[in-house]
């Protein structure tokens, strides 16, 4: 019953971030990948905390100083899902395009320090996510990598 409500309450928040957010935020005009200059943000991600809470879901973030990321979840599936894109740096603000042409649902304010990227979205309320340096697991890119659901909505 705590899960089921935590899901629900999940997937308002991640409803709310759609529409809370100015689209105007995560427009790029630039179609290809950019060098990222900001190296602290690049690197595999883990998820440790979201709102000050241990998630009851999981998810890795894989970003590249070409300027592209993966992201693999397990938020609403038994299986990781796996989403790309093109992620751009505007000071420390990141923006995000993903593979399908849809913007990420805002830009995020970043923070690097000590092995540890916290996110704090650009929307009311904020959302602050805290992701651990890590390696992501090849058992889990080669299962997202072969298992995708389209109604599946990316974390970010």
């Amino acid at each position: 019953m705590k899960r089921n409500i935590f899901l629900l309450a999940l997937l308002m928040l991640v409803t709310l971030s759609f529409v809370a957010c100015d689209s105007n935020e995560s427009t790029n005009n630039n179609d290809g990948p950019q060098h990222i200059v900001n190296t602290d943000i690049v690197g595999h991600w883990y998820l440790i905390s979201w709102n000050n809470q241990t998630p009851e879901f999981e998810v890795y973030l894989d970003i590249k100083e070409e300027g592209t990321f993966d992201i693999y979840q397990q938020t609403w599936s038994l299986y990781y899902e796996h989403f790309t894109g093109l992620c751009y740096l505007n000071d420390n603000i990141i923006t995000g395009k993903y593979s399908d042409g849809k913007d990420w649902s805002c830009g995020y304010q970043f923070d690097v320090s000590k092995g540890k990227l916290t996110l704090t979205s650009q929307q009311t309320p904020s959302v602050v996510s805290v992701y651990d340096s890590c390696l992501i697991p090849q058992e889990i890119i080669d299962e997202a990598t072969t298992t995708r659901a389209e109604e599946v909505v990316p974390f970010l």
